[in-house]
């Protein structure tokens, strides 16, 4: 029963966030409240967290809340990868470290969105606020890793 509950204020959660430009968990809180659930600040935290919800720039509003990548969370049923772009600035190579920079608030998303694309030439990244450090397998040259980033994550084709 619990688990029942659970997920389907995890579904509302995506279905709120998907269709609203949330800034705060207190306003996520807030609807789901309406929705009918009794939920705390630190359930909601919880099933923030699981559910790997990130937060993006949005202009003067700062940052709201969006949903990772499909491909990796087949239940979800947003995709918010064409706001990769935006913040993206550009790369650079040097033996086997790949920095990306981008705008501020864009780092942690742009590196989620290689982590879970599964790229065998990259081993991790880490993300700061507008920059990505990311570990490259050996021998992996600068236009190979733009080859591969480009079919792995399409939005960036035009963009590196």
């Amino acid at each position: 029963m619990q688990n029942d509950n659970k997920k389907r204020r995890q579904e509302v959660i995506v279905r709120l966030i998907s269709g609203s430009n949330l800034t705060s968990q207190d306003a996520l809180l807030g609807l789901i409240r309406r929705e009918g659930f009794e939920c705390t600040q630190a359930t909601l935290s919880r099933d923030l967290h699981e559910l790997r919800v990130v937060r993006i720039p949005a202009g003067n509003r700062g940052y709201i809340y969006a949903m990772p990548p499909e491909e990796k969370n087949p239940a979800r049923k947003v995709n918010t990868k064409a706001h990769l772009t935006d913040g993206f600035l550009g790369l650079h190579v040097s033996g086997n470290m790949l920095v990306i920079n981008t705008l501020p608030g864009y780092a942690s998303r742009i590196a989620l969105a290689i982590d879970q694309a599964g790229i065998p030439a990259v081993l991790g990244t880490i993300a700061g606020d507008d920059t990505i450090m990311a570990v490259l397998k050996e021998n992996v040259t600068k236009d190979q890793i733009i080859t591969v980033l480009g079919k792995s994550i399409p939005v960036f084709r035009n963009k590196i």
